[in-house]
């Protein structure tokens, strides 16, 4: 039976490929942010399996203690094995396997995986409804690339 993620992995199986995933953000994030009134998603890709990287975000640094999503939405501390997917502890509500899934799976290549999580992450950030923008979108494939000082485009 296919997981939500990816019609091909079977849950606690990944299917072999790269993966993109959307969250949606909650508990307070749209509070700190300028976009207090669009929804809140967090873009991400992993050459695992989308439940393995979930897991991956809940796991402390000893690389044994799994920690449930309360818990490491109340934990503040750096004491995390990926200490960068902070916003997603916090503020984790649930997975958007419906904007994503389709997409899945991809190949196993970071050089795709990345465009393929840039090019979602610019997708959802077009979608409008009723002429507003719905989303606002975090993760690294929003992140643009800086020009080298002293190079010329």
């Amino acid at each position: 039976m296919p997981t939500d993620h990816c019609p091909e992995c079977e849950p606690g199986v990944s299917c072999g490929g790269g993966h993109v995933y959307v969250i949606e953000l909650g508990h307070g994030v749209e509070e700190k942010s300028r976009y207090k009134k669009r929804l809140h998603l967090y873009v991400g890709e992993t050459q695992n399996s989308v439940e393995r990287r979930m897991q991956s975000n809940l796991t402390r640094a000893d690389k044994k203690t799994i920690v449930s999503e309360e818990e490491a939405r109340l934990d503040d501390s750096d004491d995390w094995h990926f200490v960068s997917v902070k916003r997603v502890r916090k503020h984790y509500v649930r997975h958007r396997h419906d904007l994503y899934a389709d997409l899945n799976p991809i190949e196993k290549d970071r050089d795709i995986l990345k465009d393929a999580e840039k090019r979602l992450s610019q997708k959802l950030e077009r979608v409008k409804e009723n002429g507003i923008r719905k989303y606002h979108v975090h993760g690294d494939g929003k992140k643009k690339r800086r020009k080298r000082k002293g190079t010329k485009k």
